[in-house]
């Protein structure tokens, strides 16, 4: 019973000390636009365009060729976010209410070439609580492939000059360079300076994809995995290959000589794969020495062939997980041990194969995901292909890290 009690009086402090920090940023925020003039008041609304001139949050750039952003935009992308223009000093403040809270400050576009690295330095101070700032680089016409890095985290009344390397992708075009914030906090952006640092360097060989997203092979051949096709127009591979699980045989596999396998998650059109046909795919492609990563589905199939249970196991929405293990795929990732994804399932794996390391687990479900023993093997049960444009952009960062380790990109 003592146990007990100590444990309700703890969850009672965390939670006193969470709302006493956001109302602290909540009345920071009210203090600062009320001492404001007319014209320099807290502006939140979602989706709100809040145009900032260049003179107040400094952008400046070098004669490699990337052009001076004019203005910025504040763009609430999950509720919870405020921008301040304050009264007195330089930059403009951004602050965030909770974890999965999303806004960014983003440029006015300019023109950029495929592949390319651009490197970003940002001056910020941190104001209040322990807000996460992040840099982003995408394409004005399709915001979901984004490229990003955290910065570092600073303690409050501390300013810091941070920097990160990022890439354009397979798109040419106009890109916009965001400043986001998510978090607890308030930070005051002071200025930013960006410029182009060579060309990236791509991956030779594709990506295979396992697909089990059906009972049987889709009728027109097709890949009914969008957020996949990053792997090609973010991080440079040269095409998606696929076959179904029904499909596949070793002749398939090495003549696409890919880098990477994928194993796909389900879909709705998944019902009662024959058994004895996955497995035999998942031999063919465990066999084949290649560098695996599995989704969902994936990752419960590949445990399963290794000896695991499934059972049922149902989780949606954006989910926190906590790191179990180090391992290089959680570098740079901020608020380690814990880290926010992306979930929808409706079954789990009981236990971790003989072979795996249980790298992270949520509240609810123990095995989120395995680092094996096999050279080059991740599998995960939640989604980190997707929602990086919104609540868990961390997922971008551990598919770098991911492919990094395999020594596919730099």
């Amino acid at each position: 019973m003592p146990r007990a009690k100590t444990s309700d009086r703890r969850t009672i402090i965390t939670v006193a000390l969470r709302l006493a920090l956001f109302f602290a940023i909540a009345f920071a925020a009210f203090s600062l636009a009320f001492h404001n003039s007319p014209k320099t008041h807290a502006e939140n609304a979602r989706g709100a365009q809040i145009s900032i001139p260049n003179s107040r949050f400094k952008c400046s750039t070098d004669e490699t060729g990337l052009t001076t952003a004019e203005r910025w935009l504040f763009l609430e992308r999950v509720p919870g976010c405020a921008l301040l223009r304050p009264p007195a000093g330089d930059g403009v403040l951004i602050s965030s209410s909770s974890n999965t809270a999303r806004a960014d400050l983003l440029s006015t576009s300019r023109k950029m070439p495929p592949f390319k690295n651009v490197e970003v330095e940002l001056e910020y101070e941190t104001v209040l609580g322990s807000p996460v700032l992040f840099i982003c680089l995408r394409p004005n016409l399709n915001r979901f492939d984004v490229d990003l890095e955290f910065l570092e985290r600073a303690k409050v009344g501390r300013t810091v000059t941070d920097k990160v390397r990022l890439h354009t992708g397979e798109f040419e075009g106009d890109y916009g360079i965001s400043v986001s914030i998510t978090g607890i906090g308030v930070a005051r952006l002071k200025s930013i300076r960006a410029w182009y640092a060579g060309d990236y360097k791509r991956p030779d060989n594709p990506v295979f994809v396992l697909n089990l997203l059906s009972d049987h092979p889709p009728e027109d051949g097709k890949l009914p995995w969008k957020n996949i096709h990053k792997l090609r127009s973010v991080f440079g591979f040269p095409s998606i290959e696929h076959a179904h699980f029904e499909q596949l045989t070793e002749e398939i596999l090495k003549e696409s000589d890919p880098s990477l396998v994928v194993l796909s998650p389900s879909s709705s059109k998944i019902d009662k794969p024959n058994r004895k046909k996955v497995e035999a795919a998942l031999k063919i492609v465990d066999e084949s020495g290649l560098p695996i990563v599995g989704i969902c589905l994936g990752h419960q199939w590949f445990a399963r062939y290794r000896g695991s249970r499934v059972t049922r196991g149902k989780e949606w929405g954006i989910h926190t997980m906590k790191m179990l293990a180090r391992d290089p795929v959680f570098d740079g990732l901020p608020r380690l041990p814990f880290f926010y994804v992306s979930q929808s399932h409706n079954f789990m794996v009981d236990k971790p194969p003989s072979d795996a390391v249980l790298l992270a687990s949520s509240k609810a479900i123990e095995c989120q995901m395995f680092r094996y023993r096999r050279p080059f093997t991740y599998t995960t049960q939640f989604h980190f292909e997707r929602d990086w444009e919104d609540s868990a952009p961390g997922g971008c960062v551990m598919w770098k890290n991911i492919l990094r380790n395999y020594g596919l990109i730099e």
